[in-house]
């Protein structure tokens, strides 16, 4: 199952971090940054299509299409006819031929130059493009220039459309002369910057071929996280191919495929469906699937759609517990839509009875709770309240990686097997793509990995409450080697009125972290009662990076008497038991509470429900006192500090020594 429970970087923080100049600390530009912090199978909900979709019949390419630095404008489309978008003939391309082609010089953007195309045309482009004599040479694989031991995919795209609406792709297209390959599939891909939205493909061989491809982006406002979208030429079975009069005509949809929006209202019996008004539509038909989450299935509960001419619908006559879906079409009497996007409606049960007990040897706590109805996983959190005074300092963290073994070097660290790290050294925080070298442990970017899945290297805590540190100040030492690049450290902080976590502060180190472990000391500002801190690598786009650390440690004051809540671990189970190890201190409060999910057989969250109450457990100095000593006991017995008997200590535990003339506490 995938571990859904840690955090994914969006674009929005990974932006603002890496616009830091080199040398800026706390810059109050990043305030206005907007990062969301999202669980890894939210991000699959929202962003798997590209993490799926995206990925060709072939190998991962290497560059990916940047975007157009202008817009290009476009003619009104009528209504009962195609309008002609885009064009491209070829035939400025004079140079070279199929057997011989000739180099094509592309802009700073992967696009042919305005003075060639044209600038109504401008957004032309590809990857491996040459001249054939008035087409273009579109290699099956070419060898990267910046790189020659990289093979690279050969591919051709168009320019940006900013409208949803059916598109059609016309061009001319063959397998060059002389080609081992004697026919082949020509895909086209409908992409926006994130997301695969359409595709289809169709048979070429060595002769010349009109080619027509219709694909459907009327959905494209439900799809794409990105205003703008385009297209992707490519032959998939290893012919090298020759393309020309390329035209791209455009059709929009009657009407807007509607927006389904969160339903209102819930009982267990019964539901309101909301969704947006659209344009022109003169009803909505409304289905409801019975979702069999064992089974993967949905059924409709209606025979036919329902009909509606609102924006809501109440539905009812459903059975409690079970799990519920919905999608509207608008129709105009003529012409429905596509289904709208999809919207899961189940209520879990917030988990009950959720308690909090010892280990016989004071190393770790035991948590068990009920189960919650429809849910089938479950996240239980962590933290430890700590009692301070006024100006005491207060460690954060404090980890030291130096007895880590790895056959990795700084230079070339050893990468982990999981998505996800979490290390004993540092309790409530998570290595995503982690790494490790002797002594050091750290993160690793991967251009590719992050191109495909969205995520970023990155060192992340879970929340601090630091709402008591004086002046929201945190101290941060920390001591990193790297093979190269920059480090990033953030301090993020939940704005309750926004419902989204902003920078509060950032630091960059003034130049690349060497190869040599170097000690980087410096302030971050803007703590509150909801923090959390981000490292990250400093590459330049595209590139491959990574960060090991040998120390780290976050100090801070405390403003008055009163406590610091500190995090100690995220678990995810299916179970309703797990434990968490650490050394149980006396006088400190240990709280937890528990998430319900629903999870179908991928890992993909289905529904999150309310969390339980927050359980606590306090270890008191008073244990001792609960041992009771009998002037019977005529054999040695051990007692842990709460007063329950010990079968087998354990070496190194503090318990009670009992025999029939006194209880001492020893440590053995």
């Amino acid at each position: 199952m995938v571990n859904f429970t840690h955090y994914l970087l969006s674009a929005a923080t990974v932006a603002a971090l890496s616009g830091l100049d080199a040398n800026a600390v706390n810059p109050s530009e990043l305030v206005s940054a907007t990062p969301k912090v999202i669980s890894v199978a939210k991000a699959d909900l929202l962003g798997a299509k590209s993490a799926k979709k995206s990925v060709s019949h072939r190998a991962p390419v290497k560059k990916v299409k940047t975007k157009s630095p202008h817009k290009v404008t476009h003619f009104p489309l009528t209504e009962d006819e195609l309008e002609v978008l885009y064009t491209c003939s070829c035939s400025f391309l004079t140079e070279g031929s199929e057997t011989e082609p000739a180099e094509l010089e592309l802009d700073d953007w992967d696009n042919i130059p305005e003075e060639l195309i044209g600038e109504e045309n401008y957004g032309f482009g590809g990857q491996g493009l040459m001249q054939a004599g008035g087409a273009m040479y579109v290699p099956f694989q070419y060898t990267d220039p910046d790189d020659d031991s990289w093979e690279m995919e050969g591919m051709f795209w168009t320019p940006d459309l900013y409208e949803a609406m059916t598109v059609t792709i016309e061009l001319d297209a063959k397998i060059v002369e002389g080609s081992d390959v004697e026919s082949d599939e020509l895909w086209a891909y409908a992409s926006d910057y994130s997301n695969l939205l359409d595709s289809d493909y169709d048979e070429i061989d060595t002769e010349w071929k009109r080619v027509s491809i219709t694909l459907d982006i009327s959905s494209f406002v439900q799809e794409s996280e990105d205003d703008s979208y385009y297209f992707t030429l490519f032959a998939d079975n290893g012919a090298d191919i020759v393309v020309k009069d390329i035209v791209i005509k455009g059709e929009k949809p009657e009407l807007q495929v509607p927006v389904a929006e969160n339903y209102t209202d819930y009982t267990g019996t019964s539901f309101t469906a909301h969704w947006a008004e659209v344009e022109n539509a003169t009803g909505y038909y409304l289905t409801v699937y019975n979702y069999d989450v064992a089974e993967g299935e949905a059924t409709s509960i209606f025979l036919d759609a329902e009909y509606t001419e609102e924006t809501s619908y109440t539905v009812e006559g459903l059975t409690v517990g079970n799990f519920y879906s919905y999608e509207v079409t608008a129709t105009n009497g003529s012409f429905t839509t596509a289904p709208s996007n999809t919207i899961f409606v189940c209520e879990l049960v917030s988990p009950t009875g959720l308690e909090i007990t010892p280990s016989s040897d004071h190393k770790s706590l035991n948590f068990t709770w009920e189960a919650s109805q429809s849910a089938n996983y479950y996240v239980l959190n962590v933290s430890a309240v700590h009692d301070v005074t006024a100006n005491e300092e207060v460690t954060l963290a404090d980890a030291d990686f130096s007895a880590i073994e790895s056959t990795g070097t700084v230079a070339a660290p050893v990468e982990s097997e999981y998505w996800y790290d979490s290390l004993s050294e540092l309790p409530g925080w998570q290595f995503s793509l982690g790494c490790s070298a002797e002594g050091a442990y750290g993160f690793m970017d991967n251009s590719l990995y992050t191109y495909y899945t969205g995520l970023y290297a990155s060192l992340e805590s879970m929340d601090y409450d630091l709402s008591n540190i004086k002046d929201g100040k945190v101290s941060v030492s920390v001591e990193a080697a790297s093979p190269g690049n920059g480090m990033l450290v953030g301090l993020l902080s939940f704005n309750k009125d926004e419902d989204k976590y902003e920078v509060g502060s950032a630091y960059a180190t003034p130049d690349d972290v060497p190869e040599d472990f170097e000690t980087y000391n410096f302030t971050l500002t803007g703590a509150s009662a909801q923090s959390r801190f981000i490292f990250m690598t400093r590459t330049a786009d595209n590139a491959d990076g990574s960060i090991l650390i040998r120390t780290l440690k976050l100090t801070g004051v405390a403003a008055e008497n009163g406590t610091v809540k500190l995090p100690l671990g995220e678990i995810e189970t299916e179970e309703t038991q797990e434990s968490v190890e650490c050394e149980i201190e006396e006088g400190v409060t240990y709280c937890a509470y528990v998430v319900p999910y629903l999870v179908d057989d991928d890992g993909y969250i289905l529904a999150i429900g309310a969390p339980s109450d927050t359980a606590t457990y306090k270890a008191e100095s008073s244990g001792v006192d609960s041992v009771i000593a009998s002037d019977n006991d005529s054999v040695t017995s051990y007692y842990n500090l709460q007063g329950q008997k010990i079968d087998r200590p354990v070496k190194g535990s503090v318990v009670i020594k009992v025999n029939n003339t006194e209880a001492t506490k020893i440590v053995l």
